[in-house]
């Protein structure tokens, strides 16, 4: 029963291969169940990652399906640490999104920057977001400027 709900089955060739499966169980049952399951090739893991990004919410019983990775408690803690910068770029429009294990990615007027820790994207993302509300009296030298920082990132 779990590969059909599985996002990306339709476009994959070969059947998805799990190893072992199990549910954790809520102390409240209001909240729905989370399943724990391991794949055996790590291209089907990343098939399914992709497949839930991009498609429309999976329903069970009325209940949304969702798919995440597992990650450690330590990882999952620093990448929680971006929650709320992340919550802001969203309110502004801004692309954004992790990598691993706890990298910001920012997608921002054409350039790209990555910020390796919370309190260095919140510093650098202030003059970002007051120059997103200010759009279009930017100056050509805050442009250049933002340029060549994106550049000293990338090196």
């Amino acid at each position: 029963m779990l590969p059909k709900w599985i996002p990306a089955l339709s476009s994959h060739n070969t059947p998805v291969e799990i190893d072992r499966a199990h549910r954790i169980y809520a102390t409240n049952t209001s909240r729905p169940w989370t399943m724990i399951f391991r794949l055996l090739r790590y291209t089907d893991r990343q098939a399914i990652l992709e497949g839930a990004r991009k498609a429309k919410p999976r329903l069970h019983d009325g209940t949304s399906l969702q798919f995440f990775a597992d990650y450690s408690p330590g990882t999952t803690q620093e990448r929680q640490e971006y929650k709320e910068i992340r919550a802001k770029l969203r309110q502004k429009g801004i692309d954004s999104f992790l990598l691993y294990p706890a990298i910001l990615r920012v997608n921002h007027r054409g350039t790209r920057r990555s910020f390796n820790s919370a309190e260095e994207a919140a510093e650098a993302l202030k003059t970002m977001l007051g120059e997103a509300e200010d759009d279009p009296g930017r100056s050509a030298r805050a442009a250049q400027r933002e340029l060549e920082e994106s550049r000293e990132l990338q090196q």
